[in-house]
């Protein structure tokens, strides 16, 4: 500008200008805007569109002529905002209702409603919604349009050769999905490296895809495999195969595989729960005059259950689905139970003997050929006996566990353990049996269901609280004792009459027996309602009276004419003898090792009166179980 002049630069406020804004807006009315405001920007300071306004038609009109139409999808689908007018004082932007719809769904990228303006054909409405998704299916377009007569009628369309096919108002465009199910594979399943769908084509044998024991799991079965078949009618059939030929080099056999067959290898173990499925698709396809192709096999093979009838079926190709045949199994009988049906449809049952040719693989002359529903039992040999042993423990020679054979007396499994030692005390034996310590588990859980209903009965129809609280307070502690009593299962025997029996002894043992024979012990105990429970040296002048004595007498709780005396070989004597106890006690019939036990007064409350029998059985399972700990 040249030498001396100065410059001053002022920039003022922004002018504004009054415009309005009608139609189907949120929010109708005069608004003032900037002077640089365009169309855009004014319908977003009204809150923009109703849904019942068009996108596609916004006027502007000025000094009452329409100078521009805006369409919103230019900006929203394209983001081109070439068309956005600058506004001038008193301009008004009008947006009318919406005219022209059409509803696009299923396999696009944007399904929705879209408003049209009238002409646009097929791909353009596609293009609308972002164009189809990469799994839609082109060839089958299903479009929906009223009539004249304003019914709905369906139009099939192919994207293809119907791209420029013209789409009116309220039109429903519906594109659909390819299926999930692909069309030309074969499955595997189970124990195989690589689980999952493979490629069919013309000639394919599972040799093909299993080439090797490496092909499949170390815990597979080698011997036995199911192919699922579908035919074109959509039965299920079943075949069987075993693994082992597929790669073997004497007898290499080729096993074709058919589409969408599927291929079901097992494990070494149980497999009833992978054949479940399909079992349930066999029973779903039965149907009147045709039995379900199911066979059943029990007793002495490894997987007994129900399994596929497979083609030709043979009785060797059911034993070896279940594992085969264990080393228990008798060989020279077995039974078939078969599921007829008369003339007159009535249902019989018969039973087919079985030799052993005919269990038999070799058997290639006259094999049995399976029916569906047969049941085959595989019977045991007799009289075996697989792992039943007994224990002996304590004060024999040779303790420890015996494997035993079917009537075998307790005095011959000690003469095998090297019979007792000179340190055994056998008065003192505890021998335990199984079934019985179930039957008193029983009964403990019976007696504790018992008092808590008799706890809870005392409760309601008390009116005593102190009563009820004393109660309450025994029975709790009752119930403690009865949980935290472990069952023995323990069986009264004299074992000194047995070794002095000897071979005339007849106490049979069964499996799980144990019997503990304790030293010499030297002491007694006394337990219970005494001032001080403990145990004391055996002396052989000392009775009943002398031992309670050492034990500062009773409690004022004490229940003096019912105390008991547990002897070392679990046998009860009661003071005065009745029928619960057996015989009384004699002046001086305490012995080393005898438990002396005094019960609690139960008859102190109306509601513990009523637990006396439970108490009596809560002394007898606590003390035999003391009897056990103590040697």
């Amino acid at each position: 500008m040249g030498d001396g002049v100065q410059s001053f630069i002022t920039l003022g406020a922004f002018r504004s200008i009054r415009i309005f804004l009608l139609g189907e807006v949120r929010k109708q009315g005069a608004y003032t805007v900037s002077a640089l405001s365009t169309t855009i920007n004014a319908l977003l300071s009204c809150g923009g569109i109703k849904e019942t306004g068009s996108l596609r038609k916004i006027q502007l009109k000025r000094a009452g002529k329409v100078v521009a139409t805006l369409d919103l999808y230019d900006l929203l689908l394209n983001g081109d905002t070439s068309a956005d007018q600058s506004l001038q004082p008193g301009d008004v932007i009008f947006v009318p209702s919406v005219d022209k719809q059409v509803t696009i769904s299923g396999a696009v990228r944007r399904p929705a409603k879209y408003e049209i303006l009238g002409g646009e054909t097929l791909s353009e409405v596609i293009d609308l919604a972002a164009g189809p998704s990469d799994r839609s299916v082109l060839d089958f377009i299903r479009l929906e349009r009223l009539n004249e007569k304003f019914q709905p009628e369906v139009k099939n369309l192919n994207f293809a050769g119907d791209s420029d096919f013209e789409i009116r108002k309220g039109d429903l465009l519906s594109l659909s999905f390819s299926s999930a199910d692909i069309k030309n594979v074969v499955t595997l399943l189970g124990p195989v490296e690589k689980v999952g769908d493979y490629q069919w084509k013309n000639g394919l044998s599972l040799g093909d895809l299993i080439r090797g024991p490496n092909d499949l799991s170390p815990s597979a079965d080698l011997n036995y495999g199911l192919i699922r078949r579908k035919s074109a009618s959509g039965e299920i059939r079943c075949l069987a195969f075993v693994p082992s030929d597929l790669f073997s080099n004497s007898e290499k056999k080729e096993v074709s595989l058919q589409l969408h067959d599927v291929v079901f290898f097992f494990n070494r173990g149980y497999r009833i729960d992978a054949l479940n499925s399909l079992l349930s698709e066999l029973r779903g396809q039965s149907k009147a005059g045709e039995n379900t192709k199911l066979v059943r096999v029990s007793g002495s093979v490894h997987f007994p259950g129900e399994y596929p009838l497979t083609e030709d079926m043979k009785l060797p190709d059911l034993i070896r689905a279940a594992g085969g045949l264990k080393d228990s199994a008798y060989l020279l009988d077995a039974e078939i139970t078969r599921i007829g049906l008369s003339k007159d449809q009535k249902a019989f049952v018969e039973h087919v003997r079985l030799n052993k040719s005919q269990l038999s693989e070799n058997n290639l002359s006259m094999p049995f050929f399976l029916r569906p529903y047969d049941s085959l039992a595989i019977k045991p040999i007799p009289l075996w006996k697989e792992g039943e042993t007994v224990e002996i423990l304590g004060e024999v020679n040779f303790p420890g566990t015996y494997s035993m054979k079917a009537g075998e007396t307790l005095f011959e499994v000690i003469e095998r353990a090297g019979g007792v030692t000179d340190r055994a005390f056998p008065s003192g034996a505890v021998f335990s049996r199984e079934n019985l310590r179930l039957k008193e588990e029983e009964q403990r859980d019976r007696l504790i269901a018992q008092l808590e209903s008799d706890l809870a009965n005392v409760t309601l129809s008390a009116t005593d609280s102190e009563e009820v609280s004393q109660s309450q307070a025994a029975a709790g502690a009752m119930l403690v004792r009865l949980r935290n009593t472990q069952p023995q299962g323990r069986l009264v025997i004299d074992l000194s009459k047995i070794l002095d029996d000897g071979e005339k002894s007849e106490l049979r043992i069964k499996a799980g027996d144990k019997l503990m024979i304790p030293e010499i012990p030297y002491a007694v105990s006394v337990s219970g309602e005494v001032q001080f429970p403990t145990s004391h040296l055996y002396e052989s002048k000392l009775g009943l009276t002398d031992y309670l004595e050492r034990s500062g007498g009773f409690t004022p709780n004490a229940d003096e004419d019912r105390t008991f005396v547990v002897k070392a070989n679990g046998a009860v004597m009661a003071k005065g003898g009745n029928a619960w106890f057996g015989k009384g006690i004699r002046a001086h019939s305490i012995e080393a090792g005898d438990n002396i036990v005094v019960p609690i007064d139960v008859k102190q409350t109306r509601f513990l009166e009523n637990l006396s029998y439970s108490t009596q059985i809560i002394y007898q399972l606590a003390v035999a179980a003391a009897a056990v700990n103590s040697f």
